[in-house]
């Protein structure tokens, strides 16, 4: 009975994401929480490390590969990126088991940064092109 309840006790943990953050020296911004889903991502490669983003915090993300997937490891990351006040998610790598040699976790690292109203995408500072055009007189 006892093996039972804690199986049952950590069976759920076993599919969960645990992603630790690591301040960086100079993180001014971190602090000011933002929602999830405000939170842009970047992929290494094809996207570049933005130079005019402040860099905020390391974030590493490990899961149990049986439990866990990669838009989870995202979820994940994308969720403490915005609790520390970072608006974009520099994902650097995710990493898949493979081969005997390695443990069954999935693994991921990333940069949280605060880029400048506008995150790293420069047209999103622009502000909208209007669909009307102006009527001339005369």
């Amino acid at each position: 009975m006892r093996r039972f309840i804690l199986a049952a006790i950590l069976f759920p943990l076993a599919g969960c994401v645990t992603v630790h953050s690591t301040l960086l020296p100079g993180a001014e911004r971190a602090g000011v929480p933002l929602e999830p889903r405000l939170v842009d991502i970047l992929i290494s490669p094809p996207d570049t490390l933005p130079s005019d983003c402040q860099r905020i915090a390391l974030l590493t993300a490990e899961g149990d590969a049986s439990f866990t997937n990669r838009q989870e490891m995202i979820d994940k990351m994308r969720e403490e990126a915005g609790r520390l006040g970072a608006n974009t998610l520099f994902l650097s790598s995710i990493d898949e088991p493979g081969g005997l040699e390695t443990a069954p976790n999935r693994n991921s690292e990333a940069l949280a940064l605060f880029c400048e109203v506008g995150g790293p995408n420069p047209r999103a500072a622009e502000p909208p092109t209007p669909d009307v055009q102006p009527v001339r007189w005369g």
